[in-house]
């Protein structure tokens, strides 16, 4: 699946970090990183928000983040 956009995450420090976003059900490579599981919504002024759910740390994206999570 493609990805939707690029969504700019802030620490506690005030650093910033970006991430990706794809939909729930990607195929990614097998290949670790950081991840953030967010509620995507769509604001009244047509923007969008995201309200972040969980972040995690992974060795294997495919197994924490793949199919599986359909």
């Amino acid at each position: 699946m493609a990805k939707i956009e690029d969504f700019a995450f802030y620490g506690t420090s005030g650093k910033q970090y970006i991430f990706q976003v794809y939909p729930i059900g990607t195929e990614f490579k097998d290949i670790g990183g950081v991840y953030i599981f967010t509620r995507r919504e769509i604001n009244s002024r047509g923007g969008v928000t995201h309200n972040l759910l969980y972040i995690g740390r992974t060795n294997s994206l495919p197994v924490c983040c793949g199919k599986n999570l359909e």
